[in-house]
């Protein structure tokens, strides 16, 4: 008889820890369903909470852009026009007496033409021509002379 008692209690208490081993098992599987749920909502949210924060951030970001660079370029324009107004100073000072040079030198071949000659109306177009010829030398920066 004890050992029948023994039996059905080692029967119960197997039966119980089976039980409870089971029921582990699966309220784990229960939270760990709801654990992933929750995870993709929150995920879901957060992504949302992001993408709304960016959309009210990137025209704030843009226009303080904008402004750095405006102030950049109000701080640095009156160096750049000062630099760009001495460069064309200091290039007109080198062309400037090349065309002198060329014009007095065609109106003389213009006037010794006509002098010799030539008709008024050749040596108008040999003025011309020197002067065209003049102007596409220094265009493009070529110094024949």
């Amino acid at each position: 008889m004890t050992s029948t008692i023994i039996a059905v209690a080692a029967a119960s208490i197997l039966s119980s820890l089976a039980t409870v081993l089971l029921l582990w098992l699966v309220a784990r599987k229960v939270v760990d369903r709801r654990l992933a749920r929750a995870g993709e909502e929150i995920a879901g949210r957060v992504r949302t909470a992001v993408e709304e924060g960016a959309e009210a951030v990137v025209p704030k970001l843009r226009n303080a852009v904008r402004e750095g660079l405006d102030d950049s370029v109000r701080s640095v324009l009156p160096t750049v026009r000062n630099e760009v107004a001495a460069g064309v100073r200091d290039g007109a000072g080198m062309v400037v007496p090349k065309v002198r040079e060329e014009v007095r030198s065609g109106v003389e071949e213009a006037i010794a033409s006509a002098v010799t000659g030539g008709a008024v109306g050749k040596a108008g177009e040999e003025l011309v021509r020197r002067g065209s010829s003049v102007l596409q030398r220094i265009l493009r920066g070529t110094d024949d002379g």
